[in-house]
């Protein structure tokens, strides 16, 4: 007779490298399975997904700051990304990576010039797809002062660089805090995005003949549809594509690293009355 634990437990443990290792490719596989638990819809209990991520927690993207700070940890071991920065070809260049099987966006990545802002169109008005654990409501302001809405649909690389509004390879639900800098848009708050997005559009019209390279990758743990940090990761490049100019930008989460800087950000709200469950996206207000 066989063992049909052991065979479930192999089936999720096929689940997880998947998870964990699939890389830059143009169909995204989450398409198919859509925006459940696939440990669930092939039949693992609770249980053993509880276990299983207690195992592979440690593979978990987090940013190692006693190393090299332009890569990532998974299992102890720092791991850099080899495909940054881009190897200058003349061209603004952009890339998306595939949604994984939870229907995550993972990582975006562009390197553009200050004339190339220049061809990016006009906004529209509304984003037409959800990123994963994608649910919205309002809260009062802390100050009194109104309601906001508590989660944003927010793009890793950012419009006004990309010009691309409603890929779903580059969304994320993110607190309107980590996206706007504020219950308003703040540009002055380094906590926020916002901060570093115009600081660097900045950078690029003060060097109009260096290229920058920037990528924002997110941090999930373990099957959360929520990530619970934001990687960003930036470098300027002169014409010739031949050396690395660092770009400071006042911030006290900036580490750089060889030439490249990077900044962790949390996805999360200081507002007390605000909660999320970061595995479902759920937003309640106490």
């Amino acid at each position: 007779m066989k063992d049909k634990g052991h065979g479930k437990i192999f089936l999720a443990l096929i689940v997880v490298v998947i998870l964990s290792f699939q890389g830059w490719v143009r169909e995204p596989i989450g398409q198919f399975f859509g925006k459940n638990n696939l440990l669930t819809q092939i039949g693992i209990s609770q249980s053993t997904q509880n276990k299983l991520g207690a195992q592979t927690d440690n593979a978990t993207q987090n940013l190692s700051k006693a190393g090299k700070n332009a890569g990532l940890k998974i299992n102890g071991k720092e791991v850099h990304d080899e495909n940054f920065p881009f190897k200058v070809n003349g061209q603004c260049q952009f890339e998306t990576q595939s949604l994984d099987i939870l229907s995550r966006a993972k990582r975006a990545h562009i390197q553009i010039r200050a004339q190339d802002l220049a061809n990016v169109p006009e906004r529209p008005d509304k984003i037409t797809v959800d990123p994963s654990g994608w649910h919205n409501i309002k809260a009062g302001k802390p100050n009194g002062t109104g309601e906001y809405w508590v989660m944003n649909r927010g793009h890793l690389v950012g419009f006004q660089f990309c010009g691309e509004n409603s890929n779903e390879q580059n969304l994320i639900s993110e607190f309107t805090y980590l996206n706007e800098g504020g219950y308003e848009f703040d540009e002055t708050n380094p906590q926020g995005m916002t901060y570093y997005e115009q600081g660097l559009v900045e950078w690029l019209h003060e060097n109009p003949n260096a290229w920058l390279d920037y990528e924002v990758s997110a941090i999930y743990k373990e099957n959360e549809l929520v990530p619970r940090q934001i990687q960003l990761k930036y470098v300027g490049i002169t014409d010739d594509g031949k050396k690395q100019i660092p770009i400071s930008l006042k911030s006290d989460y900036e580490v750089r690293s060889e030439n490249v800087t990077t900044v962790i950000l949390k996805n999360e709200d200081p507002n007390p009355k605000v909660s999320l469950d970061y595995l479902t996206g759920i937003v309640r207000i106490k």
